[in-house]
């Protein structure tokens, strides 16, 4: 009986688990499933990126898995403000040189809530260089917004009376 109760939870196993994730042609919506459960999955990058691997996402281009999971990660954690997280992953995404991540990258860089200016013009930079040219105009121009506010506040001292 022991060898029947075996196969019939295998069997439930395929049926619940394996098929649809044998089904899914868009492995990366499971990735984004697993975030919409509990939203603060974001910071469980090792298991996602792992899970990622497992399920084979992008297929056996690893740099391209990778820079899809640590994009949702990212975009996740802009939602929570979680700008930390959201800048270590953007850190690791321009380190490996993966240019979609441009778009996030300028997210980061824009957010007005995270307040380290040298970072944020490095993620312009960045976001700058593998923009599309559709989107250089509205870059420069919040790069040339963050720059005018970093010399602001480098004025600022030397500006307001004791």
């Amino acid at each position: 009986t022991s060898v029947c109760l075996k196969y019939s939870f295998l069997a439930f196993l395929d049926k619940r688990i394996f098929s649809p994730v044998r089904l899914c042609s868009d492995r990366l919506s499971l990735i984004k499933e697993c975030l919409s459960w509990l939203p603060t999955n974001y910071k469980q990058s090792a298991k996602l990126l792992g899970l990622a691997n497992l399920l084979k996402v992008a297929g056996d281009d690893q740099m391209e898995r990778k820079g899809q999971v640590l994009i949702l990660l990212v975009e996740q954690a802009l939602k929570y403000h979680d700008y930390k997280a959201a800048n270590m992953h953007c850190q690791e995404l321009m380190a490996s040189g993966y240019s979609k991540s441009w778009e996030v990258c300028s997210q980061l860089g824009q957010s007005e809530g995270y307040q380290d200016m040298v970072v944020r013009q490095q993620l312009l930079a960045y976001a700058l260089t593998h923009c599309p040219p559709s989107a250089i105009e509205m870059l420069l121009a919040a790069s040339n917004i963050l720059q005018t506010e970093v010399c602001c506040n480098f004025l600022k001292p030397y500006l307001l009376p004791d």
